[in-house]
């Protein structure tokens, strides 16, 4: 179904399984013809986080991704063109972070250990009785 007046959406996600975020910039996309909507973790009233038991899981990165397809905007536009082409605009300055360490394979207590909660590594956790 299309509607005459409908904006296509699109979300800018993650290539990096791992990185420090330092930076997004928006500009260009919001400034591209056809346009309606740039949104970041800036943009999101409230609680930037949503999750079944907690709301530990980010909307949009802010200054993290932890994973390959992690969001980290979205563009509300005119078309698909349109849209793909202000997601090519947001530029996105991100550090790589290692996995690499002296962790054995399939030590979960070495892993856990290094990629705790607090360092937000783990993107969330819930416990069943």
């Amino acid at each position: 179904m299309r509607h005459p007046d409908e904006l296509i959406g699109a979300v800018l996600r993650s290539e990096h399984p791992h990185a420090l975020i330092r930076s997004i910039s928006t500009e260009k996309a919001v400034a591209l013809p056809g346009v309606h909507a740039v949104l970041t973790w800036r943009d999101v009233p409230g609680l930037n986080g949503f999750g079944i038991a907690k709301p530990d899981q980010p909307v949009f990165c802010e200054d993290k991704v932890r994973y390959v397809g992690d969001a980290v905007a979205a563009v509300a536009a005119d078309s698909r063109e349109i849209a793909a082409e202000a997601l090519a605009l947001i530029e996105v300055d991100a550090k790589l972070r290692s996995c690499r360490g002296n962790l054995t394979l399939f030590s979960f207590a070495a892993i856990t250990k290094v990629m705790t909660r607090e360092s937000g590594s783990i993107l969330s956790r819930t416990s069943c009785r």
